[in-house]
């Protein structure tokens, strides 16, 4: 099915619109891969005291900062956090936790 003429200018001016936003537009980098490699080396290897914290601000559900998060990433020795802090989660399809 055809547009009408109409429809065609509607399209042409939205079309219009959206390129002169994408060219005037000034976007932020969202995501700094520098910065993320940085944060990654500066928190490799791990105390388990600094994990075992970031474990412990992690089971409250309040969000964790780009350097916490490092520390989980960069934690290779799972076997001694897990006697401090446990995560159960339920399934919601069992119920089982």
């Amino acid at each position: 099915m055809a547009l009408s003429a109409r429809e065609l200018s509607w399209r042409e001016n939205r079309l219009e619109m959206i390129r002169r936003y994408e060219e005037e537009e000034k976007r932020q980098v969202f995501i700094d891969e520098g910065q993320i490699w940085s944060i990654l080396e500066k928190t490799s290897n791990p105390q388990p005291s600094q994990v075992r914290e970031v474990l412990a601000k992690a089971k409250e559900l309040k969000g964790l900062t780009p350097e916490e998060t490092g520390i989980l990433i960069n934690t290779t020795e799972s076997r001694a956090y897990t006697g401090d802090v446990r995560y159960r989660f339920l399934d919601k399809e069992s119920g089982l936790r």
